[in-house]
């Protein structure tokens, strides 16, 4: 279809070539609208490329927050898979000397007095130094 020689043909379908014959479209118009059609054109191109270069923008956008909202998936399920094993561990054995180390942080530093008391039994106070 592109010829490439430069006759100009190539431009236009078959029928506005026939209607045009040698002429170009700017020759239909009135010579004062010639220059106006020509502005009104360059505007009409600046408006398209600045439309396409929104809908880019907007789909970088798009794809952007795509991306951290995977992020943030990732991360919460590497969280709850970490409590679970975190639940699973305490729920043995490593729950119970998890709680006897805390009981012996909370009472490292302190004086710990035994009581007799009445009965059969010892009674633990304890007091800050």
């Amino acid at each position: 279809m592109v010829r490439g020689d430069g006759s100009g043909e190539d431009r236009y379908p078959t029928e506005l070539r026939d209607f045009l014959g040698n002429r170009d479209w700017r020759s239909l118009l009135p010579p004062f609208l010639r220059e106006r059609a020509l502005g009104v054109l360059v505007a009409l191109i600046a408006a398209f490329v600045v439309y396409k270069l929104l809908i880019l923008s907007c789909l970088a956008y798009y794809e952007k927050q795509g991306r951290i909202a995977a992020a943030i998936e990732a991360e919460g399920i590497a969280e709850a898979k970490g409590i679970t094993e975190l639940n699973k561990a305490l729920a043995g054995s490593g729950g119970e000397v998890m709680v006897k180390l805390k009981i012996a942080e909370a009472l490292e530093g302190k004086k710990i007095v035994l009581l007799p008391m009445s009965g059969a039994g010892m009674d633990i106070k304890t007091r800050s130094c």
